[in-house]
C-alpha cells in the first residue's frame, strides 16, 4: 500500500513538474511574442504653419515724378529758409540790445526767457513778409511730411538718387534751421555760433542741391 501510494505521489510529481514547465513554456511564448510585436507609433500632431508675411513692394516711381514731388518740396524750403535766416539776424539784433547777452534763456515755463525777442522778431516778419510765425510753421510741418514721402519713394533713376541724397541734406540743415530760430536759447553767443554755422551749411547744401537737378 504505502509502495502504491508513494508511486501515486512521485506520479504526481511528476505530472505537476510537467504541467510549470508547460506553462512556462507558454509565458515565454507569450512574452516573446509581446516583444516581438512591431509598436504602432502614433503620429505627432502636425504643426500649424505660421501664415506667411507678404511684404508689400512699392511700384518704381516715375522719374519725372519723383523730381516733381522734390521740386515742390524745395521750393516751400528755399524759400522759408531765406526768411527764417532773417528772423534769426533779427532775434539777434534785438538780443544784443536786450541786455541779457550773457545770460541763457529758453523757451520754456509760463514766462519764457526768449518771449520778447521772438515777439520782436514776429513784428519783422509780418513788415517785411506779411507772414506769421504761425505759417511757417504750417510750411514747416508740410515739406516734413513732402521729405517723408520722399524718403520711401521706390526709384531707381541713377539721377534721381543723387537728387534725392542732396534734397535730403538740404531739409536736414532747414530742419535744424527752423528749430533753432523759433524757439532761440541758449546765451547770444553760443546762439549766434550756431545761427551761423547752420547758415554756411545750408549755403553748401543748396549749391550741390541745386547742382544735382542739371
Amino acid at each position: 500500500m504505502k509502495k502504491l501510494l508513494s508511486l501515486l505521489l512521485v506520479f504526481v510529481l511528476l505530472f505537476l513538474i510537467a504541467a510549470c514547465s508547460s506553462d512556462n513554456k507558454k509565458t515565454e511564448e507569450t512574452v516573446s511574442e509581446t516583444i516581438e510585436e512591431p509598436v504602432t507609433e502614433i503620429p505627432a500632431e502636425e504643426e500649424e504653419a505660421e501664415p506667411e508675411i507678404v511684404e508689400e513692394v512699392k511700384s518704381i516711381m516715375p522719374p519725372m515724378e519723383f523730381e516733381m514731388l522734390v521740386m515742390d518740396s524745395s521750393f516751400i524750403v528755399l524759400e522759408d529758409a531765406m526768411i527764417l535766416m532773417g528772423y534769426g539776424e533779427k532775434e539777434i539784433s534785438v538780443w544784443k540790445t536786450s541786455g541779457d547777452i550773457a545770460v541763457n534763456i529758453s523757451g520754456e515755463g509760463d514766462n519764457p526767457g526768449n518771449k520778447k525777442i521772438l515777439e520782436e522778431a514776429d513784428k519783422w516778419l509780418s513788415e517785411n513778409y506779411e507772414r506769421t510765425r504761425k505759417e511757417l510753421e504750417d510750411n514747416y510741418l508740410k515739406a516734413t511730411e513732402q521729405h517723408a514721402d520722399i524718403a520711401g519713394a521706390n526709384i531707381e533713376d541713377e539721377k534721381a538718387l543723387n537728387v534725392r541724397e542732396k534734397y535730403e541734406a538740404l531739409y536736414s540743415i532747414y530742419s535744424e534751421l527752423y528749430l533753432t530760430v523759433t524757439n532761440p536759447s541758449g546765451t547770444l553767443e553760443s546762439f549766434t555760433l550756431k545761427y551761423a554755422e547752420i547758415g554756411n551749411d545750408f549755403t553748401d547744401a543748396m549749391n550741390d542741391f541745386v547742382s544735382s537737378l542739371e
